[in-house]
């Protein structure tokens, strides 16, 4: 029997997730995400990291928010993975009368240490970003004045793989 790859485990899990977020419903309504996350060696040390995102807002067909993050790995060794990158995450507001466009742009960067504890793998991951979020636009409608925005996010995420164990013939 063929053993599935990781692009085909994670097309199953995004497949999955966006179904199950289109799915989902609270209490105004619907919301969704969606997303594609992309990872790839381009030379013996380099790769390509690419993210990009949907969320939606008070109905699937209304995109909230969209973030478009490229980025550039270089690999210190089998266990560190250094990434730099950018994003532009434009927002989008509707409610009744009012429309609106905030734009944000981000510089990030990453660090990525993989550690083998027994038979698994655990991924830690640091990742600081500076944000410049402009001036809200208002195509139809008025509200705050919101002036531009510089600020700083440090983000930390541990991963611990969950595993089923394999049932004995």
């Amino acid at each position: 029997m063929k053993r599935p790859t990781h692009i085909s485990i994670k097309i199953s899990i995004l497949s999955w997730s966006i179904l199950l977020c289109l799915a989902g419903k609270t209490q105004t309504g619907p919301y969704g995400w969606a997303g594609v996350f992309v990872n790839g060696p381009y030379q013996k040390k380099w790769g390509l990291h690419l993210d990009v995102q949907f969320r939606s807002d008070e109905g699937i067909s209304q995109i909230q928010t969209m973030l478009f993050r490229p980025g550039i790995h270089y690999r210190l060794d089998d266990r560190n993975t250094l990434t730099l990158g950018y994003a532009y995450v434009p927002s989008f507001a509707r409610r009744t009368g009012v429309v609106a466009f905030t734009p944000e742009h981000r510089l990030w960067q990453q660090w990525i240490r993989q550690q083998k504890i027994r038979n698994q793998v655990l991924t830690h991951r640091l990742r600081i970003e500076e944000r410049f979020i402009g001036s809200t636009h208002y195509r139809m409608g008025t509200g705050p004045i919101r002036l531009p925005i510089f600020s700083t996010r440090l983000r930390i995420a541990e991963t611990i793989p969950a595993t089923v164990p394999r049932a004995k013939p």
